[in-house]
């Protein structure tokens, strides 16, 4: 995906919004200390974030320190409503009003403990100038909490104890998605790390490529099979096939093991044993590999009078990849003969991912431009400001194909787990737009908040929740989540239905996937109410 737009020099965001200019005053007798001032602007993007943060250099010898923070922000202007489109997660922070204050520390001699302690304070500053509920960050005891914290931290025995400290600092705030990532790889099972969320979001992992499916009653599974290879994965280019049962990995019986333990035996080097349909075992020893994750599908669905079709765009997950797989998807579709009369979107179990995502979508669905009913969301930072974001025009060359007469009628399938940029996204298709647009499913998540990515020396990441968005038309999304407008409750798991890879589920493709569509109680009500009764599901054995 290309990086999201910037504010053009000129706009009333890019002159009149600056970032946070943070500065350190260092005593003289800690002269052995190189003051300096980096301000880093990346291009990259994430989950709901934008990153730009402040470096600091701190002394590693054991001297006193007195650390001055002075926080000044220049003017803000909100922008008429709608403003000109700026990513919501490069949203400069708001106005506040000027504080500086001394923070006397004892710098650790261990290196390592001393770059957490710079964290620490990027940790804080950030928090102070950009969380979304600024009454927990102003006054006193927030200066006082970083005094403790950087005591606390300078005592650490080593690094690890240190990020401890500045987690336990930003946990303070009270806010679930504000939070700390350590620096390193992770394992993917409990504690994230900064790089693990990067790829996430860049639409990649290493991984072995295999997702499997448990097959049993009440709980346990009798058979453990492949229900998809990723392609381009070391298992597909071992020769794993989808529906091979999977016997053994490591020479544990992958029946008998837990799905946790399975996952994590598979996240590294593993010998697989498999059954083919044929019945022959072979044991595999894949190696795991960085593989692209395409998070979207597509179906275009026959009706039962063979003369009516519905698109159907499957969107699993909001990531570097996604707006570009979103445009194939919809150019294929438009190479169907018939051209559809319904177009389904899913968001159910899309729990998110990059907001710049999200807005490219929006923007290549909905006729952009800033006119009435091209909004995308109307946000609010945490000193009570609000503005109201347009959907982004889209390239022409990057505009769906269409026929003339407009996009079809849409529906939206949202479900508990549909959350935060998916949210984001459903308002915008549901109350962004003039025609008519019917959510079918359940109330979603409740995740109306986007958050600001800011490094950390050392390679850690910080996570902070900068702003709140309500639908175009004002109704909330955070804590309170989505109401469709036509209740479906499936008595499956739809997220079974679907696998990574971009695969196409047209006449003709995967029948068991297309066949698990038609037998989706909430996809063939949602074509229903959009005027097209889909033929009946083939029993596939």
């Amino acid at each position: 995906m290309h990086p999201a737009p910037r504010p053009q020099p000129g706009s009333p965001w890019a002159d009149a919004c600056a970032r946070p200019r943070i500065t350190i005053a260092l005593s003289p007798r800690a002269a052995v200390v190189s003051p300096r001032r980096r301000l880093r602007r990346h291009a990259a993007r994430d989950g709901d974030k934008s990153i730009g943060a402040a470096t600091f250099s701190l002394a590693t010898a054991p001297a006193s320190l007195i650390l001055t923070l002075s926080l000044l922000f220049g003017a803000a202007v909100v922008p008429p409503a709608p403003a000109a489109f700026t990513p919501l997660e490069d949203r400069p922070p708001p106005p506040a009003s000027v504080g500086t204050g001394a923070i006397r520390f004892s710098a650790s001699p261990q290196p390592g403990v001393a770059a957490v302690q710079n964290a620490l304070v990027e940790a804080w500053a950030a928090a102070r100038a950009d969380f979304v509920e600024a009454g927990a960050v102003s006054g006193p005891a927030w200066e006082a909490a970083l005094q403790a914290a950087l005591g606390e931290a300078g005592a650490a025995s080593d690094a690890a104890m240190a990020w401890g400290v500045v987690e336990r600092l930003i946990a303070s705030l009270g806010d679930q998605y504000t939070r700390v990532l350590r620096p390193g790889s992770g394992d993917g099972y409990g504690g994230g790390s900064a790089s693990l969320y990067a790829s996430d979001l860049a639409g990649q992992a290493t991984s072995l490529g295999l997702q499997l499916v448990a097959a049993g009653a009440g709980g346990n599974a009798a058979v453990v099979s492949v229900g998809a290879v990723i392609p381009g994965s070391p298992a597909e280019a071992a020769g794993v096939r989808p529906d091979d049962e999977v016997v053994a990995v490591n020479g544990r019986p992958a029946a008998a093991t837990p799905p946790t333990d399975l996952a994590r035996a598979l996240a590294v080097d593993a010998d697989v044993q498999v059954r083919s349909g044929s019945g022959s075992v072979r044991t595999y020893h894949l190696t795991p590999a960085v593989v692209p994750l395409h998070a979207v599908q597509h179906a275009s669905l026959a009706g039962r009078d063979g003369r009516k079709r519905v698109a159907y765009l499957r969107l699993a997950a909001f990531n570097d990849l996604t707006p570009d797989d979103v445009r194939a998807s919809l150019a294929a579709l438009a190479l169907v003969p018939t051209q559809p009369s319904a177009l389904i979107i899913d968001l159910r179990d899309n729990a998110g991912g990059a907001v710049a995502a999200a807005v490219n979508v929006a923007g290549q669905l909905l006729e952009g431009g800033g006119g009435s009913g091209s909004l995308l969301a109307r946000v609010q930072d945490g000193r009570g400001s609000e503005e109201a974001v347009a959907v982004p025009r889209p390239p022409r060359a990057s505009r769906p194909p269409w026929p003339q007469a407009g996009r079809p009628p849409m529906a939206l399938l949202i479900n508990g787990g549909t959350a935060s940029s998916s949210e984001l996204l459903a308002g915008a298709l549901a109350g962004g737009d003039t025609a008519t647009v019917l959510t079918v499913g359940e109330r979603s998540f409740g995740k109306g908040r986007t958050q600001r990515s800011v490094p950390l020396t050392g390679g850690g990441l910080l996570l902070i929740s900068n702003r709140t968005f309500t639908t175009p038309a004002g109704v909330a999304v955070d804590g309170v989540g989505l109401t469709p407008a036509v209740k479906c409750v499936p008595d499956v798991a739809t997220a079974g239905f679907f696998v990574s890879g971009g695969t196409e589920m047209a006449e003709g493709g995967d029948a068991v996937l297309a066949d698990s569509l038609l037998s989706d109680p909430c996809v063939r009500l949602a074509a229903e109410r959009l005027g097209v009764e889909l033929r009946e599901a083939v029993s596939v054995p």
